[in-house]
């Protein structure tokens, strides 16, 4: 009854019963677990680990406990020892992917990374589509700079779920970073198939169009980022500069002077002081 209250999220009623148990069999580790999960879920993290602790003095292998207490060590951020205990936990059971996927996230926030890799290809060789694994191992590669592996697992996932708006614009982004301009337009727009004035994807939309020197293509992403006001000095910097570019210069102004607004930015007083030359108005720069 007190598991079937846990499960239930009704936690206050769980602990009485384990309390009551607890005084018919004060060693049962299963009371013992589920007390500890009682004291996990109410934020007492020390007594939920002295639960666990007194089960491993009894029990050196229980499972319950060596993931518990693990589990305990990982919300203090003291990875290490959570690290040591899963290891034990798995030394038992080596196909548990919740795991594998806890220690590959531990090694991961340590810095770890060759660790990392090899328990979250463990975990993919458990279950070849998990989601988690493939996110985990994509998310690795991106951070460790290695933007081609990192885009290959993502795209695993998009073939699992192509409506992950937020895996387009990253593989959109790492295309770009890539400078494979194309691939990274077909990914931005597949962003905004799902999100129509998706920000990320119509700016990254905007900054292919540029770098491949459509200024007019860039404009048409960008004015609606502009006019929803939704951009930042630097960006409207850029816009300015693509109407100059253009000879659209009443609207290189407008934007120009929205981005000196706030105080003064580098990028758009060059800007602004090149288009005044560029009208003739350069007796307005003194």
């Amino acid at each position: 009854q007190g598991h079937r209250y846990l499960k239930e999220n009704k936690v206050n009623q769980a602990q009485e019963l384990f309390q009551q148990a607890l005084g018919l069999d004060p060693g049962n580790p299963y009371i013992l677990n589920g007390m500890g999960e009682c004291y996990k879920k109410s934020g007492k993290l020390d007594l939920a680990a002295e639960c666990y602790k007194e089960i491993l003095v009894f029990d050196p292998n229980n499972q319950f406990a060596l993931r518990g207490l693990g589990d305990i060590f990982k919300e203090r951020k003291d990875f290490r020892r959570a690290v040591e205990l899963w290891k034990r936990y798995l030394s038992l059971r080596k196909n548990d992917i919740f795991v594998l996927m806890r220690v590959a996230d531990a090694y991961k926030a340590l810095n770890l990374f060759e660790d990392a890799e090899s328990y979250y290809k463990k975990a993919i060789t458990v279950n070849s589509g998990d989601h988690y694994s493939l996110m985990g191992l994509a998310d690795l590669y991106h951070k460790c700079g290695q933007k081609d592996k990192a885009i290959a697992f993502y795209e695993q996932l998009l073939e699992k779920n192509p409506r992950l708006l937020n895996i387009w614009t990253i593989v959109a982004n790492l295309y770009y970073q890539l400078e494979d301009f194309p691939k990274a337009k077909q990914c931005f727009e597949r962003a905004l198939e799902i999100e129509p004035d998706n920000t990320y994807a119509l700016f990254g939309l905007g900054n292919c169009y540029r770098w491949e020197k459509d200024y007019l293509k860039a404009v048409e992403f960008w004015e609606p980022l502009y006019h929803r006001n939704e951009i930042n000095p630097s960006m409207l910097s850029r816009l300015g500069d693509m109407y100059c570019r253009l000879n659209r210069f009443d609207e290189g102004e407008k934007v120009y002077g929205a981005a000196l607004k706030n105080g003064f930015d580098k990028y758009a007083q060059l800007g602004l002081m090149k288009l005044l030359c560029l009208m003739g108005r350069d007796g307005e720069l003194s």
